[in-house]
């Protein structure tokens, strides 16, 4: 089965795949062929540091290599969701000077989808419920706390607005400054202040919706 991975780190996608003839058509980014350990982590440890650089990894194995990845880091599991309303607007906040989408860390006890309810209604102040139990998406990041890599993996869910939910407050003690609803049609806004994954994920979802995007 043909899979792939893409981690963003630095702003650039670190792509890990077993489709040759992907792999294969890409040109000006570099590349490595998986065999071994030692030259996967040798690649990534030079990569952590290239700010500028796309790395692409063809790897038959990918299972085992994605396993090797992972290893390298601290990971950290979180949940969050694309939260929309009667209009079909889209939920995000505004935080760090960022626009973002809701989500956190999973807590003791909790499945992901559980997290990813919990981290909407106490970032956003507002009542939801899955559109789908399954997972929507989910993305990789990679950033550094203390000096350490972390990799993040985030699970993102659909998620519908309640009608009796009141209006949007943001959660202060994280830092949000406001909560806001953009039409997935035109999200130019987003875009140009977000974080990559971000970007990819919301992309994905006007792609599976069928939503011609503006700007």
């Amino acid at each position: 089965m043909e899979q792939m991975y893409k981690v963003f780190i630095n702003g650039n996608p670190l792509v890990i795949t077993n489709r040759a003839s992907l792999f294969e058509q890409k040109k000006a980014v570099k590349k490595l062929v998986f065999t071994k350990k030692s030259s996967l982590e040798n690649a990534i440890k030079t990569h952590l540091t290239d700010k500028d650089q796309l790395l692409w990894i063809y790897a038959y194995d990918i299972e085992q290599c994605w396993m090797i990845f992972q290893d390298l880091f601290k990971n950290i599991s979180a949940g969050g969701g694309l939260v929309r309303n009667e209009k079909g607007e889209l939920l995000f906040i505004y935080r760090r000077k960022k626009w973002d989408l809701p989500k956190g860390k999973t807590e003791k006890g909790e499945s992901i989808s559980e997290t990813a309810i919990r981290e909407v209604e106490e970032e956003c102040g507002i009542n939801v419920a899955l559109s789908d139990s399954e997972i929507f998406k989910t993305t990789y990041h990679v950033y550094f706390e203390k000096g350490k890599p972390i990799l993040k993996t985030s699970h993102w869910f659909l998620m519908d607005l309640l009608p009796e939910s009141t209006e949007p407050i943001p959660q202060e003690e994280e830092e949000i400054e406001k909560v806001s609803w953009f039409h997935p049609e035109n999200l130019s806004i987003v875009y140009r202040n977000s974080f990559f994954n971000i970007i990819d994920l919301c992309q994905h979802y006007c792609e599976q919706m069928e939503i011609k995007t503006i700007g």
